[in-house]
């Protein structure tokens, strides 16, 4: 097994522990954050028993920080708070993090009686779950029958192939494996996790974690029943930097008792995880399958967030609403109530709220003023009434100002959804679980349409929109004539 640069006081050494809670890759260049929030800085000061005596220290170089992986003499550290899993930062007042395994093993070997480490400890961040798992092997040349798969240097759980092992368990497909038997699998490859389990003769001890998803995701579970084996379930899917998404339904019958919808991350399929797989794989999965399939899903917020921060944040405040596809937007320069009360004609008041709705396919953003009917519009209309139009005019053009910043937000939903379907992934598998075949061969859409037909009109509505916009940019559409245009070619 590799050792992947191990080192113990200058000997290579064979293992790599890490305790419960210790996690995934940290950023280039900045302390492990990944599942951390906090870090504590300990002082530990030993003394080697002779000049060239090892303090048995295991170390590990993970992206230039120097790991403790083991203390292979733990007499040594008894009355210190070094732990495995710690971050050395100095050794004897010299700076190690950031520096090669070799130098700290040379400083170690350099000190002729006392060592002061300087090491700090990472504490888990709340939407993480560690757990340890205890199991064991039939017999000592049994497998567990625990599939894996490394994503960016992670060991993830992609299949239980004999859930009868893990049925006492809480190990789940999808977590992070840390450590097998004492051992570090973080930053390994897949081959070393492997050959940890089966040189194990009986015992396997894991320790793994999952994270809790954020408040902005919705996974769902959808169960659904192929014709017949070779029949196809008509779900198109492509690959997005990793992420298996749902692009279209070419069978909508099969699905419409379900609630997943264009746009979700499939996360595994049959308990297989397939996100970071390539999309043959998600394909294969689906066409092995006899009869039901399992789909672990969920949704996330598109860029509409995004495009509201670039649209209203210098000028507006913005409070979200828990799914994210709805925000309140209140101007900075909004009178304080009681300037409001004494001149509610005088003193305008703006505060809208934005609505992001892709149920029908296309995003739609529409507004509303929080407002509107309130004591304070109608008395700025009552000043209106006495010769003063400034107020009525003034809320008149934030309502148009607003208006233009939604149909900007649309057309750039529009678009970036237009371009996503247009590079979507076409799969030759016979079974259609991709881009569905049609009985020639050629790719077609969910409206059986051939999909170089259905691209070119994509590519033709794109097109119309940039132009509209640009007449709209230049004065010679205004809001209204703009809007109802590119209703008509997006309804075309």
């Amino acid at each position: 097994m590799s050792t992947g640069g191990i080192k113990v006081d200058g000997f290579q050494g064979t293992a790599t522990p890490v305790p419960e809670g210790f996690q995934d890759n940290p950023p280039e260049g900045g302390t492990p954050q990944s599942i951390m929030s906090d870090t504590s800085p300990i002082a530990v000061v030993v003394t080697k028993p002779d000049p060239g005596a090892s303090l048995g220290l295991e170390m590990r170089n993970i992206d230039g920080k120097i790991i403790v992986s083991s203390l292979l003499k733990p007499e040594i550290f008894k009355d210190t708070d070094l732990k495995v899993g710690m971050h050395i930062e100095s050794i004897n007042g010299t700076k190690v993090w950031g520096a090669g395994i070799n130098d700290a093993v040379a400083i170690i070997k350099s000190a002729p009686g006392t060592v002061t480490i300087d090491a700090y400890t990472i504490a888990k961040k709340s939407n993480t779950t560690a757990i340890v798992v205890v199991v064991t092997k039939p017999n000592p040349g049994a497998s567990l029958g625990l599939e894996m798969r490394n994503v960016d240097g992670k060991i993830i759980v992609s299949s239980l192939l004999k859930p009868e092992i893990f049925k006492d368990t809480d190990l789940k497909v999808g977590m992070h494996i840390e450590s097998i038997n004492g051992t570090m699998v973080w930053g390994s490859d897949i081959s070393d996790a492997v050959a940890i389990i089966k040189s194990a003769p009986r015992t396997v001890k894991i320790y793994a974690y999952t994270i809790v998803k954020k408040s902005n995701t919705t996974p769902i579970v959808v169960v659904v029943t192929k014709a017949n084996p070779g029949a196809s379930l008509g779900l198109g899917m492509r690959n997005v930097g990793g992420k298996i998404i749902v692009t279209a339904f070419s069978k909508p019958e099969i699905f419409k008792d379900t609630d997943l919808k264009v746009g979700m991350h499939i996360e595994s399929i049959n308990g297989t995880k397939v996100t970071g797989a390539k999309l043959k794989d998600a394909v294969a999965i689906i066409g092995s399958t006899p009869g039901t399939v399992t789909f672990v899903a969920y949704t996330t917020t598109t860029n509409f967030e995004s495009y509201v921060k670039e649209e209203f944040a210098k000028d507006f405040h913005i409070l979200w609403k828990p799914n994210k596809c709805s925000c309140v937007v209140d101007h900075k320069q909004n009178p304080d109530e009681c300037s409001a009360c004494i001149c509610p004609g005088c003193a305008q008041v703006y505060s809208y709220t934005l609505t992001s709705n892709t149920s029908s396919g296309i995003p739609k953003i529409s507004y509303r003023d929080n407002i509107a009917g309130t004591f304070n519009r109608m008395m700025g209309l009552m000043t209106a009434s006495s010769g003063n139009t400034m107020t009525v005019t003034g809320v008149a053009k934030m309502n148009g100002l607003v208006l233009q910043r939604c149909n900007r937000i649309e057309n750039r939903m529009v678009m970036e959804q237009n371009n996503d379907r247009l590079v979507m992934e076409q799969n030759d598998n016979a079974l259609g679980t991709g881009v569905p075949i049609s009985e020639t061969g050629v790719p077609i859409s969910e409206t059986g349409v051939p999909i170089s037909e259905v691209m070119e009109e994509r590519v033709s509505i794109a097109d119309e929109i940039v132009k509209l916009k640009k007449l709209h940019d230049d004065g010679l559409l205004d809001d209204e004539e703009f809007k109802s245009t590119k209703a008509k070619v997006l309804s075309s």
